[in-house]
């Protein structure tokens, strides 16, 4: 999978900023990548997150403000809209590292992962 570049990756929601693995909350409510609800079926243990831009336009005219979006823990919902994603490239909060759960283990080896302080 290649890096991120600016040259290649021009959609408004590609940039530097990294993944980072969160627990589920219940105001999640669509992943950005499939577009169905988190809730839908079963609710995920965790999702990915990333701040994007979005161009949002309302009666005063275009804002286009950085939010974070968030993603099931599948290569098939993250890499359509982001081909530079690298798993051994998502952050998890060192307080998750126990709660991780085989699913996303399978995606992300604890092994490979980088825990933030």
């Amino acid at each position: 999978m290649a890096a991120y570049d600016p040259n290649v990756h021009r959609k408004i929601w590609h940039n530097k900023h990294r993944f980072e693995l969160e627990q589920y909350r219940k105001s999640l409510k669509i992943c950005r990548g499939c577009g169905t609800e988190f809730a839908a079926h079963d609710a995920p243990e965790f999702v990915v997150a990333h701040k994007e831009t979005r161009c949002i336009w309302t009666k005063y005219g275009r804002n286009m403000p950085v939010i974070k979006a968030f993603y099931h823990c599948s290569l098939s919902c993250i890499l359509p809209r982001h081909p530079y994603f690298n798993p051994r490239k998502v952050f998890v909060a060192r307080s998750l590292r126990d709660q991780l759960t085989a699913n996303v283990a399978e995606l992300f080896p604890s092994s490979q992962l980088r825990f933030k302080r």
